[in-house]
């Protein structure tokens, strides 16, 4: 069941690259801090987190006139990046173990995601079929698929009272 459900999201991130998501041509190195994790593994069987990028490399999220984060912007930019449930043990297990706060670099293929904006998953798989162009004004830049995820420095957990 799990390789069918995989099958499934492998299509579906393969159509979407025809509908609105667009992989920018290369592979990137993101070094910065997470800011945002999401709690578990999301519908399409991704773990999802964000990073706020080290200066000077702000490069990766400027530019094609969209938002400058998925994650709430009252935390600041950052790149999302997903990690897909085809990804090697070695790379989920770490994303597992990784909390807000920690350093981390990452790598993977440089994408604007121009289909997830905010509606629910199933409709945006229906317009991901029809629509033909990326959303620019609501989309974000990613690093997805993660390829390489290292934890540089754990965040220091907050001490007891």
């Amino acid at each position: 069941m799990i390789g069918l459900r995989n099958a499934l999201w492998k299509f579906v991130f393969w159509w979407k690259h025809r509908t609105g998501f667009v992989d920018m041509g290369r592979r990137v190195t993101a070094v910065g801090t997470v800011i945002a994790k999401d709690p578990g593994i999301s519908s399409d069987g991704d773990r999802n987190f964000d990073v706020r990028l080290d200066h000077g490399q702000e490069w990766m999220i400027t530019g094609m006139g969209g938002r400058l984060t998925s994650a709430d912007p009252a935390i600041g930019p950052s790149i999302h990046c997903e990690v897909e449930p085809w990804a090697s043990d070695e790379v989920k297990a770490r994303c597992d173990k990784m909390r807000i706060g920690d350093r981390v670099l990452v790598t993977g293929r440089w994408g604007f995601d121009g289909v997830h904006v905010g509606r629910p998953m199933w409709l945006e798989i229906v317009l991901a079929l029809v629509r033909h162009q990326p959303n620019l004004q609501e989309g974000w830049f990613e690093v997805h698929p993660v390829e390489r995820l290292a934890i540089l420095s754990m965040a220091v957990a907050a001490a007891e009272p």
